[in-house]
């Protein structure tokens, strides 16, 4: 396993399943988690200086188009339900300036 053959590994990352980190006591355990949680912070940080945007294959689609696309699909039942008992007026919009696109 490879955590025995690091006897000085404070933890491990499982790909889906999260962070694992041990120590002798709790607050041991607890400065392990934020050490590496940083140190993976710094790693992504510097790939993405280097790869930019794309570091992790890049968006899919834009963010406005799933907002847009969720309020078409939600906005209705919605309106419905706030609507029941008294008449409501629609005051949100989803202008691009008000996301980090």
């Amino acid at each position: 396993m490879p955590v025995k053959q690091t006897p000085d590994c404070d933890g491990i990352v499982l790909g889906g399943h999260g962070l694992f980190t041990w120590g002798d006591t709790q607050r041991q355990c607890y400065v392990n988690t934020i050490t590496i949680i940083d140190q993976l912070g710094q790693f992504v940080s510097e790939h993405l200086g280097r790869r930019g945007a794309n570091l992790f294959g890049g968006n899919r689609t834009s963010l406005l188009r799933i907002i847009s696309h969720s309020r078409k699909e939600i906005f209705p039942f919605v309106r419905g339900r706030v609507s029941a008992k008294q008449r409501q007026l629609d005051t949100s919009a989803p202008f691009p300036k008000f996301f980090d696109l």
